[in-house]
């Protein structure tokens, strides 16, 4: 139910906007249960478009999730900790994301560089979650 919510709209605005280089959505989630979950749905959901998409998490060898995302990959579902890593080796920029899915201070603390104005598409009040497109 909540994962649908947004990723349904997700998938269909992106599938709207054709395919781009790099990473266009990122969806943060703060466990790798929750990670997977979310990257499966969207599988599921998006399994008739030409969107490619992976999951980063912690707790295993990054290199299966460095091959998959240099072969380029649309949405990236990812665990803070992994992100931040990633991000320091210089394997991921999130200079180019169109779309934002995850808690709300998390939005502030891994795009506080980006310039406004930022358009809220979807959240969730009780869960804290938020969806934004930044261009």
């Amino acid at each position: 139910g909540k994962t649908a919510a947004f990723s349904i709209p997700l998938l269909q605005l992106m599938h709207q906007q054709g395919r781009k280089k790099g990473i266009t959505c990122l969806i943060l989630t703060p466990t790798r249960e929750l990670a997977i979950q979310i990257n499966e749905s969207i599988a599921a959901y998006g399994r008739h478009l030409a969107i490619r998409h992976t999951v980063i998490f912690g707790g295993v060898s990054q290199l299966p999730q460095t091959q998959a995302l240099r072969n380029g990959i649309d949405i990236l579902t990812a665990t803070p900790g992994r992100l931040l890593d990633l991000m320091n080796q210089r394997i991921i920029s999130l200079s180019e994301i169109d779309f934002f899915v995850g808690l709300v201070k998390a939005l502030f603390q891994f795009l506080k560089p980006r310039p406004m104005p930022w358009v809220l598409i979807w959240q969730s009040i009780k869960f804290n979650w938020c969806m934004v497109a930044l261009r």
